[in-house]
């Protein structure tokens, strides 16, 4: 197997480039076709917060809750702990019908708005 330096072996470079896809295309409202890009993907990614978060806005509220167990004790000064948590558990709360709990859940992210177009 040839390693590629930069994404590492090529079914994780295909991964990577179906996730990609698949935020492209929930941004573009293609939700279905999102979907089929996430089924597409050939293994686990238990610690990719971008695939996490995307699984949350396309409903499935269980792999991101999956995350948010997995990731409780992340420090808040982190990537994670400033953006992506946040984000989860605002998109949670949205599915639970708790816009006042979803806008509390992003006021970690609050300072680091600038850094996302996400946040």
């Amino acid at each position: 197997m040839v390693l590629n330096p930069i994404y590492g072996p090529p079914a994780e470079a295909a991964d990577d480039t179906l996730i990609d896809q698949a935020q492209m295309q929930y941004d573009l409202a293609m939700t279905a076709t999102a979907r089929a890009s996430i089924a597409r993907i050939t293994k686990s990614y238990p610690d990719a917060a971008d695939l996490a978060l995307l699984h949350a806005y396309l409903g499935d509220t269980s792999y991101a809750e999956h995350f948010l167990a997995a990731h409780r004790d992340q420090a808040s000064n982190t990537l994670p702990g400033t953006s992506y948590l946040p984000q989860l558990r605002a998109v949670l709360s949205l599915t639970q019908r708790k816009p006042t709990e979803a806008v509390a859940a992003l006021e970690p992210a609050r300072l680091y708005g600038n850094s996302s177009y996400y946040v």
